[in-house]
């Protein structure tokens, strides 16, 4: 796991670990535009690698993703790996870097970013230039420097936050290739299905927010570690003036006997998608991930909610949350609900993974959130 600092004034950014490897060629480097009034902030999280130039360090790489988060002290903490073709088991590799705006005093701020690997280094050229991107879908990267007096040596590549490009996106990227890079020179990079979130769930449809706030009580759920060993689980959501919900989350902890309490925010992931999708962080994180997806829900007895996110340390991985909730502390017995559970259970989950915390009111006080 690496941690980078990026500093653009008041601004922080995690940034793909690309910097050595490239395509050598007569010329010296050309001043291609970049993508300006460039959002650092949006530019952070999840990244899939759909096309590169080929890089020494990536030679047989595939299923290439690079994760950005922000730490406590306002570094950013950076996890990018992939799998090499020859792997004989499977395992993944990995690597850090450093990254900071080329040109912070720059005004529009121009995405133009130094990138280095090596932690005593400080300064080093602009190698890194996002010529193009939307943040929620794609970004086209671009790198050169120059090798003596008669060569440039580039770098390129093509990212998505899913495994794979839109064509509405593809025609965005391609006129990016068209004019700045080499298409023959690009290679497509393998992104298995294995090593992604399943595709394919379907959640709440015309989801309200206003209606879902409010008390729900955790029936069943699948054990996390910041689970574990908790009782009389529930989660209180209450609107926000500026948007969105503060999120209250209490439980009693079986370990000691005492109250836990994690408090955070949640937002609409995709607002104009009108559905139940939020992204949902706690303790001032900002909530950047798309990672509390109400599969279905009636407002006032029952809701089931399902997360899928890469594992940190092994992108290879996945981290499943699935949890179902009652406006009551006993699940509702009417016999469409009860089907209707079943049903999403049999779909996205596996009843043999849940666990059932203790809602009775011998065990849990009714005042603790």
């Amino acid at each position: 796991m690496k941690t980078i600092q990026l500093i653009a004034t008041v601004v922080v950014l995690g940034l793909v670990q690309l910097a050595s490897g490239q395509q050598v060629s007569p010329g010296i480097c050309q001043d291609h535009p970049v993508h300006v009034n460039f959002d650092v902030a949006r530019y952070l999280g999840l990244w899939y690698e759909i096309r590169r130039y080929e890089q020494a360090f990536q030679i047989g790489g595939e299923c290439v993703t690079a994760e950005y988060s922000l730490n406590a002290d306002g570094s950013v903490r950076v996890f990018n790996s992939m799998r090499p073709r020859d792997s004989p088991t499977g395992t993944r590799q990995s690597d850090t870097g450093r990254a900071v705006i080329a040109f912070p005093d720059e005004s529009p701020l121009e995405a133009k970013l130094n990138v280095t690997f090596d932690a005593s280094a400080v300064d080093v050229s602009a190698n890194y230039w996002v010529l193009g991107t939307d943040y929620e879908n794609y970004a086209v990267v671009w790198g050169c420097f120059g090798v003596g007096t008669t060569l440039r040596a580039e770098s390129a590549w093509i990212l998505s936050r899913t495994p794979q490009l839109s064509a509405a996106s593809l025609a965005q990227v391609q006129p990016f290739v068209d004019q700045f890079l080499d298409e023959e020179n690009l290679r497509t990079t393998i992104q298995d299905a294995q090593f992604a979130c399943p595709e394919g769930v379907k959640v709440k449809q015309n989801f309200s927010l206003k209606d879902y706030a409010g008390r729900w009580y955790e029936i069943k759920r699948y054990e996390q570690f910041y689970e574990n060993d908790l009782d009389c689980v529930v989660a209180e959501y209450q609107p926000r003036e500026e948007g969105g919900i503060t999120v209250t989350n209490g439980a009693f902890s079986l370990a000691n006997n005492t109250r836990v309490v994690a408090q955070g925010v949640g937002i609409i992931s995709y607002p104009e998608a009108k559905d139940g999708k939020l992204s949902v962080a706690f303790f001032g994180a900002k909530p950047d991930r798309s990672n509390y997806w109400v599969l279905d829900t009636d407002y006032t007895s029952y809701a089931v909610v399902w997360s899928c996110e890469p594992y940190y340390k092994d992108a290879s991985k996945n981290v499943l949350g699935f949890w179902i909730f009652s406006r009551q502390p006993t699940f509702p017995t009417d016999e469409t609900t009860v089907k209707r559970v079943e049903e999403l259970v049999k779909l996205y989950g596996d009843e043999s993974k849940f666990e059932v915390p203790n809602q009775s009111d011998e065990r849990c006080p009714r005042s603790y959130v």
